[in-house]
């Protein structure tokens, strides 16, 4: 469990440092509260620079019933919990966790801090990316990357992560999380 949270806080780490690296401004204006405008012509901002994730409760975005319907082949699925390490949520599919095929479904804004408008910070995140593949249909952007069975989603002003954290990795893992990002991204 240990690894596999390391795993996906690294990820959501490389993300961070490389838009951090990017932005070129080391004085405080860069922890500034911004305004930007929605989707709707409405205001959003404060302190996570305009990013509309941080208003998003990750543990209602996928329910047990979904990730049993891809993963339930690993166990029993547990209800969400808050993730303390980064903004997100986590499903645990299996009850002893050292066991072949169980793992985590981890749900998550890999944002912290922001740069740029979401459609930048998207393009930076999937030009770090090792390997994306596109994933059509799936909110307004999205992209697998292998080497973390993780699918990053942008949907309007919202940027986050579903990731699979399995060990072996099922048969079909891309599949299984692009459909959870897919509903994840209806009630984002």
């Amino acid at each position: 469990m240990m690894c596999r949270r390391l795993a996906f806080c690294v990820l959501a780490l490389v993300g961070v440092m490389a838009l951090a690296s990017c932005s070129g401004d080391s004085g405080d204006e860069a922890s500034a509260p911004t305004t930007t405008q929605d989707s709707s012509g409405g205001e959003t901002g404060g302190e996570s620079g305009g990013d509309a994730a941080a208003d998003v409760d990750w543990c209602t975005v996928l329910d047990k019933a979904e990730i049993e319907a891809q993963f339930g082949e690993g166990g029993a699925v547990s209800e969400g919990t808050p993730d303390d390490v980064v903004a997100g949520c986590e499903w645990e599919v299996g009850e002893d966790q050292s066991a072949p095929g169980t793992g985590a479904i981890n749900v998550s804004n890999p944002v912290g801090a922001s740069v740029g408008s979401p459609e930048e910070r998207f393009a930076e995140y999937k030009a770090s990316a090792i390997d994306a593949v596109d994933v059509p249909g799936v909110g307004d952007e999205a992209y697998y990357e292998p080497g973390f069975a993780a699918v990053t989603v942008r949907k309007g002003d919202t940027i986050f992560v579903v990731q699979a954290s399995f060990i072996p990795e099922p048969e079909g893992i891309q599949a299984k999380v692009e459909a959870l990002a897919a509903a994840a991204a209806d009630r984002v």
